[in-house]
């Protein structure tokens, strides 16, 4: 299990390595940029012209240079992606060419700007100039332009950032902007020179992490608002990726592998030993209480075996039972428990624990009072319950907690190859895509075996042969009549049992046809008078409220942008187009 669990950690930490290293920002860095500045040019035919100079500081720190990351694929808060196009016109370093290696990661294009042979350090001039499209919006009275000018995506800080916004023709109408962390709403510096043009700065130096967003608002029509349609090779953020056929003979390979080796560790470490043929047992084997029968039998401490233990206690006298009569045609019938003062010390811890949690406050409690209350409790009695059977040597470990150990490693799994063929669908030659599938495979098997985990001692599969012998001698009543009326209170005794086993109507039903008569109980109080088939029937629908009633819950009551205008309470840092940001390398 550990060895499993650590290959798959390490596969998974290797793709959150490639994935945080390739993100936008990935570490802060001791450098500044001095100066921020974005000269803006909205042209006649929709498209923006964008120049940004950057003015960076690297100290006696040897670096390459910069990248910038420019988004081209937003997620809108509306639910939908918008696209928008980049191009590049030019990059310069201190007016002088350099090489700049283009790139798509996620969603945004990556400019990765220097000489990898030269190193520079100190003060230096970037400047980048592009086209941006489809990043105009129409409203009702105007249209807009909103943009992120330096992005959030920068992991130090920039001394002063500003921008001019220009128009092709008089139309400038309005003017805003805003600074600090994405969706802050903290104005910053604004002029409108003129009609045809906008001045932005910010009032305060930005942190790393921190961006400066500007809006305007101009005349509706002056330019045409261009509309860009996905991109043909959408990445794998983009949800709507360009899909290649997975890999077939890799899905083979890593399916066939992945499920056989988790087969074979479930023979080894989870399949249960053939019990062989089953012997009549007619006492609870090793004097086990209902409670430890039942998870025995399936593995797991259920709540119909919390409900058998209150049963079994009322029995054997620590506590009665009383029904409560509906009060009008449709109302339903209520239970009242009261403890009775009887030594507990030869109780197990599980059953202390539940009388304990049940008269918490008062020797006497209705069970609609436990609903939404109790659920807490239940989960504390079921820890008892488990650990007495791994004391007895019963199971090795808790088995609750093996099954939940193996279906969180296939729900990891599962999200962790749904990872990996998303990203393989934009990957021509589908080998991601089609690991990623072979892995989806392997991780559904393991959820489906998940529960199949937990395993019995060798002490724990002879007792559970017996008790599969023990519900044979209590199917077969008929049988062994005999049995039965050599002890007169034994219908109430395995009444227990019987609502574990899921045959109280059977039982009571096998009584009746045999012409046995139970005694009366004294622990359970009616009005109506005793009859063995009626008193199971009220037995199972008790057991149906008290477990319906304890485990009862109370109800409870990338690059993104805003699908609304800017302007009117919509706007905040990081709200717009454009945006990204960068680092050094």
């Amino acid at each position: 299990m550990r060895r499993l669990i650590s290959t798959i950690i390490t596969v998974f930490s290797i793709g959150l390595f490639f994935s945080l290293t390739n993100s936008p920002v990935f570490a802060s860095e001791n450098w500044v940029i001095d100066s921020f500045d974005s000269q803006i040019n909205i042209q006649e035919n929709g498209k923006v012209e964008v120049t940004e100079n950057i003015d960076v500081d690297f100290g006696f720190l040897q670096k390459h240079g910069i990248f910038r990351d420019i988004p081209y694929i937003y997620y809108s808060d509306n639910g939908t992606n918008i696209y928008t196009e980049i191009e590049l016109l030019s990059v310069s370093l201190s007016n002088a060419p350099v090489p700049v290696r283009e790139s798509k990661i996620d969603n945004y294009i990556r400019l990765q700007i220097g000489d990898a042979d030269k190193t520079i350090s100190g003060k230096q001039r970037y400047q980048i100039k592009y086209l941006a499209m489809g990043v105009l919006r129409g409203f009702e009275d105007y249209d807009e332009f909103y943009w992120d000018v330096t992005g959030n995506g920068w992991p130090v800080p920039i001394t002063q950032a500003s921008a001019v916004i220009t128009l092709p023709e008089s139309g400038l109408i309005k003017a805003t902007c805003f600074q600090g962390e994405i969706g802050s709403k903290k104005s910053c510096n604004y002029n409108l020179s003129s009609l045809t043009q906008a001045e932005f700065t910010t009032s305060a130096p930005l942190n790393a992490t921190e961006g400066l967003t500007i809006v305007v608002g101009y005349k509706k029509g002056l330019v045409p608002i261009i509309q860009v349609s996905p991109p043909p090779n959408s990445p794998y953020f983009s949800r709507e990726p360009s899909v290649f056929a997975p890999n077939i003979l890799v899905f083979l390979i890593t399916s066939i592998i992945g499920v056989g080796f988790a087969f074979w560790w479930w023979k080894k470490k989870g399949k249960e030993e053939s019990v062989g043929a089953i012997m009549v047992e007619y006492s609870p084997p090793d004097n086990l209480r209902p409670a430890e029968v039942g998870t025995l039998l399936d593995e797991r401490a259920d709540t119909l075996d919390v409900s058998a233990t209150i049963i079994d206690l009322a029995v054997r006298g620590f506590l009665a039972i009383e029904e409560k009569e509906k009060k009008w045609l449709f109302g339903s019938t209520d239970y009242v428990l009261t403890k009775k003062l009887k030594d507990q010390g030869k109780l197990l811890d599980y059953e202390k624990e539940l009388l304990d949690r049940i008269f918490i406050e008062d020797d006497t409690v209705k069970l609609s009072e436990l609903k939404n209350q109790f659920y807490d409790d239940l989960s504390e009695v079921k820890k008892k319950l488990y650990k007495d059977v791994v004391d007895k040597n019963y199971f090795p470990t808790n088995p609750e907690n093996v099954k939940i150990r193996y279906m969180v490693l296939g729900l990891a799994l599962l999200t962790f190859s749904a990872f990996v063929f998303y990203v393989g669908l934009s990957e021509p030659y589908g080998v991601l895509s089609g690991l990623g599938l072979g892995l989806i495979v392997l991780g559904l098997f393991i959820l489906i075996l998940s529960r199949s985990f937990a395993k019995r001692t060798t002490s724990g599969n002879q007792t559970f042969k017996k008790i599969l012998g023990f519900k044979l001698f209590m199917e077969k009543v008929e049988v062994y009549k005999q049995r039965f009326m050599e002890k007169e209170n034994l219908f109430n005794e395995l009444l227990p049992y019987a609502i574990v086993f899921g045959i109280t109507e059977k039982f009571a039903q096998a009584f009746k046809d045999l012409g046995l008569k139970p005694s009366q109980p004294n622990w359970y109080i009616s009005n109506r008078p005793f009859n063995p088939i009626l008193f199971s029937s009220n037995i199972n629908n008790f057991s149906r409220s008290l477990t319906s009633a304890i485990a009862s819950r109370p109800s409870s009551k990338h690059s993104f942008v805003s699908s609304g205008s800017g302007f009117g309470g919509g706007g905040s840092s990081g709200g717009g187009f454009g945006g990204g940001g960068g680092g050094s390398w």
